[in-house]
């Protein structure tokens, strides 16, 4: 979850003219499928439950992984009104 609060993190560094949505971003792609660790898969269905978004991308390849793509909508800090 440290990857993604440090996605997000990103996301509200910018202005606040630049996007009027923001998005932390996590890519994982697995490199071999068939050494993914039981453990690994519990922490990604734990980081899936608190996201907004979660897709997970076959590979199509019987060299590569799948690759996952995990969104958390960031909410832009109010700018105080000028008196």
């Amino acid at each position: 979850m440290k990857w993604v609060e440090k996605a997000c993190q990103a996301a509200r560094e910018l202005t606040h003219h630049e996007a009027d949505k923001r998005f932390g971003l996590l890519v994982i792609s697995l490199h071999d499928a068939e050494q993914i660790e039981a453990a690994f898969i519990k922490n990604l269905e734990s980081i899936v439950s608190k996201v907004d978004y979660a897709w997970q991308i076959a590979s199509g390849s019987d060299f590569t992984g799948d690759t996952f793509l995990l969104f958390k909508e960031v909410h832009k800090k109010r700018v105080a009104a000028r008196t």
